[in-house]
């Protein structure tokens, strides 16, 4: 090699740290491009998921819309409706559109009113046999929420939906929640990208239902159309039966009664099927009870004026056997996986409910029926009070400070009877239906119901009568 040319150590080494020097130099600006490059990504990923979240809130605004519509033409009147969706919605639409995820299953229901003591055993047995990944629960409740129903939805990741009583049609305010779920359904499964996050639903009374077993995990649904429903009381027709009978002729006619009168009592309570299924069975659930008179059934419809407690079970009864809904199976009492408790077709074995052929059932629904039953759930679930002693509930339920409370008797026995509620599970229920009915003045407590009066010890009229576990509040004057 030529003189020139060589290069000595210390040159050498001297070569080598600059180069080290350069590429620690190159890698960190390097490093600080790729930050930025990041950075642009992740806000063009923020700008995106804005843009995704309007196109939610259009998409849902949309489909209230359209409820509108459909709601105006039945009630002839200008009115002011939203349903004021109250949370995420990225949690509803697992932020994407996009179709080949799994779909999910999903549980709906309706509390309105709703007593919080019902809300933890509803939610808690619910996320002991499912996971909140693979199954939505969506339950709509009517403004204001009560606080602890929020802390359980919370807990147990369930979505609340919130909607104004007062701004639905003066018709629809009047409405018994049973009916007016089904509206709230079917507004809510309009927008297809939401009926395509989900395979089945299941539709399912709150108030009085909990769960044994996950019933997507016992109720084989492959079918796109499979829709199945289940028996109620067994031991009397539709036709035979008072309320269910009257139900269905002050709704559909004589002519429908007499046609389906002799088939078994299907309760609308508790239905489940794939997504296809009960958003076409919630399309003619919907054309009845609006009056519509769309489908081939609603036509027959003598909605909304025939509308009160219980004939959303005689529409569904309509339903089931003019043959409306495709594909359809029939469950029973003996070995069905539903337990109905008002059937009395099943066996209580520590506490668990077992069907007639002595198979563990996946829902429980009615658990009211059996006050043993909801004695054991109470005291399961409940667990900011003491659910054995009704006192200490009443001391701290802020409405029962507007009452004086006696104990083991009823004030007003057989006299100013204004109204009832069932479904109560204390006296302190009672409290709030009476403060939310016009002219209610004291109430009695007795048997799981509340019976509103409309007078007081002041107007002079009492008719006092000891009963055990009778609790009689009037408001303090």
């Amino acid at each position: 090699m030529k003189k020139g040319n060589r290069i000595s150590s210390t040159q050498s080494k001297k070569l080598k740290q600059k180069g080290i020097i350069l590429y620690c130099l190159l890698c960190f600006v390097f490093i600080i491009v790729l930050k930025s490059i990041i950075s642009i990504t992740n806000n063009n990923n923020n700008n995106n998921n804005q843009r995704i979240d309007k196109e939610v809130e259009k998409s849902l605004e949309d489909m209230i819309r359209r409820g509108q519509h459909l709601i105006k033409q039945y009630s002839n009147q200008s009115y002011k409706y939203n349903y004021n969706y109250n949370y995420n919605y990225n949690n509803i639409f697992d932020n994407s559109f996009n179709s080949s995820k799994k779909k999910k299953d999903i549980i709906i229901g309706i509390g309105q009113d709703l007593d919080p003591k019902n809300f933890a055993v509803f939610s808690k047995s619910l996320r002991e046999v499912s996971d909140e990944v693979s199954t939505d629960v969506i339950i709509f409740m009517n403004k204001p929420v009560d606080i602890v129903n929020k802390k359980i939805a919370i807990k147990m990741n369930i979505n609340i939906i919130e909607y104004l009583i007062d701004s639905l049609p003066t018709e629809m305010k009047k409405f018994h929640p049973s009916t007016t779920r089904y509206i709230l359904f079917y507004n809510y499964f309009l927008d297809e990208r939401v009926r395509d996050m989900y395979k089945r639903v299941f539709m399912i009374d709150v108030r009085d239902s909990y769960f044994q077993i996950n019933p997507f995990n016992v109720i084989n649904i492959n079918d796109n159309e499979a829709f199945h429903v289940f028996t109620g009381v067994t031991t009397i027709t539709i036709g035979k039966c008072g309320w269910n009978g009257k139900w269905v002729e002050e709704c559909f006619g004589k002519e429908i009664l007499k046609e389906i009168g002799d088939n078994n009592i299907i309760c609308s309570g508790v239905s489940i099927g794939s997504m296809d299924a009960v958003f076409k069975y919630l399309i003619n659930m919907n054309d009845l009870i609006t009056g519509e008179k769309k489908t081939s059934v609603g036509k027959y419809s003598k909605f909304p004026t025939c509308e009160r407690n219980g004939v959303d079970q005689g529409a569904h009864n309509v339903l089931v056997y003019k043959g409306a809904i495709p594909k359809m199976k029939i469950w029973n009492q003996v070995d069905g996986p539903i337990s109905n408790l008002q059937a009395a077709q099943y066996d209580l074995k520590d506490n668990v409910v077992y069907n007639r052929n002595g198979i563990k059932t996946a829902v429980v629904h009615q658990y009211d029926r059996s006050q043993i039953l909801q004695k054991y759930l109470f005291k399961k679930y409940v667990d900011w009070i003491n659910t054995d002693d009704p006192e200490s509930e009443w001391k701290v339920t802020s409405s029962c400070n507007r009452f004086d409370a006696t104990w083991d008797i009823d004030l007003f026995n057989g006299i100013c009877d204004l109204s009832m509620h069932g479904g109560a599970t204390s006296p302190a229920s009672c409290c709030h239906f009476c403060l939310d009915t016009d002219g209610c003045k004291s109430f009695t407590y007795s048997n799981g119901k509340c019976f509103l009066k409309s007078c007081s010890k002041s107007d002079g009229k009492q008719s006092s009568k000891k009963i055990k576990n009778t609790v009689s509040g009037q408001l303090i004057e």
